[in-house]
């Protein structure tokens, strides 16, 4: 699969899901199109500041979000510790993560997932970096593609 084209769909879900939110200023009167998106903005909202559809956690933005102030589609689930899988923006970033400080604040497609130990899996920017590590403080602030993964003790690996 084309990783160019996953970075896109996580900045695509992550554009989406920010501009479900805004609001445009007009200077005439109020519209029943305006009362429609603000009845639907209001429905979509719950009260652990969630915003979107199928959230769990607090303060996230989109879809089928866990842990806190993800944006985008499935971000932050599945993880260990409530210190994993944070503040995430795109999609498929900071999953099933085991330790704690793992999969946060990563943005784009596919990063910082399936990490143990400690502080792995963390700022990373575009497609399928900081996954898979074990140890502490790896695969962290990589850009680009396929960088930072499996790296240090007690890697998670596939079966084959």
């Amino acid at each position: 699969m084309n990783h160019f084209k996953l970075l896109l769909t996580g900045a695509a879900a992550a554009v989406c899901c920010l501009t479900l939110g805004t609001e445009t200023a007009s200077s005439g009167p109020v519209s029943m199109s305006d009362i429609a998106s603000m009845s639907a903005a209001a429905a979509n909202y719950s009260a652990s500041g969630n915003y979107g559809y199928g959230n769990t956690g607090t303060g996230n933005i989109g879809a089928f979000n866990g842990g806190s102030g993800n944006v985008g589609a499935f971000n932050g689930n599945g993880n260990a510790s409530s210190t994993s899988g944070n503040n995430n923006v795109g999609a498929f970033n900071g999953n099933l993560n085991g330790g704690k400080n793992n999969g946060n604040g990563n943005v784009g497609a596919l990063n910082g997932n399936q990490n143990r130990g400690s502080y792995n899996g963390n700022y990373n920017i575009g497609t399928l970096n900081g996954n898979k590590n074990g140890g502490s403080h790896n695969g962290n602030y990589n850009i680009g593609t396929n960088n930072g993964n499996n790296n240090g003790n007690n890697n998670v690996r596939s079966s084959r």
